[in-house]
């Protein structure tokens, strides 16, 4: 018999990962204990359509729970409640453009979402993030970035930016059918 002492670790329970355990066992529970027969068969049908990767690569079809689960805990994220029937397949999303503009007279930034014809797109939730100001145009780190806030609109304005300086943003949105957009960047010069 070979015997080795347990270790924690490094930061055990933190607060993100309470609030995360809460959120499973908040899905899980409403799983077993909320949804009718016909709805936890509506995700098993539904995840019948979805093909994920598993770690090792290899393609699968989730069954209802990990489909329930899934797109429940984003939405329980961003702040929507738990949806007791699957979604119905988006649309594709169109391409989407991040643009800023800097005016430099009352010192504001407009940073807005905009299809390729230039027509403003709104997501149901979109998160925001800023690196600035910087001395020079590099590329932050993704320990840089940080948070600044969430906004349901297409446009967003923003003042207090130091002129002179080089500001970096990025945009990532979440819509309530569970799909999570990629990352848009753009870089702002206020000169």
């Amino acid at each position: 018999m070979i015997a080795r002492d347990s270790k924690k670790g490094v930061q055990p329970n933190t607060t993100k990962q309470i609030n995360q355990q809460n959120r499973l066992i908040t899905v899980s529970q409403y799983w077993s204990g909320t949804l009718t027969g016909e709805e936890r068969q509506a995700w098993e049908e539904h995840a019948r359509h979805i093909i994920v990767k598993n770690r090792q690569g290899m393609p699968y079809h989730p069954t209802g729970y990990q489909n329930f689960v899934t797109v429940n805990l984003r939405r329980l994220v961003w702040a929507f409640a738990i949806s007791a029937l699957p979604p119905e397949r988006s649309a594709i999303v169109p391409p989407v453009v991040l643009y800023a503009n800097y005016d430099p007279t009352p010192g504001e930034l407009t940073i807005g979402l905009t299809d390729t014809n230039g027509i403003p797109v709104t997501f149901d939730r979109q998160w925001f993030y800023i690196f600035g100001p910087a001395n020079s145009g590099r590329k932050p780190t993704e320990g840089e970035w940080r948070c600044y806030q969430r906004w349901d609109s297409s446009l967003w304005v923003w003042g207090g930016l130091t002129t002179g300086k080089y500001y970096w943003f990025r945009v990532r949105w979440f819509q309530q059918d569970g799909t999570i957009g990629n990352w848009h960047k753009v870089q702002v010069f206020t000169g």
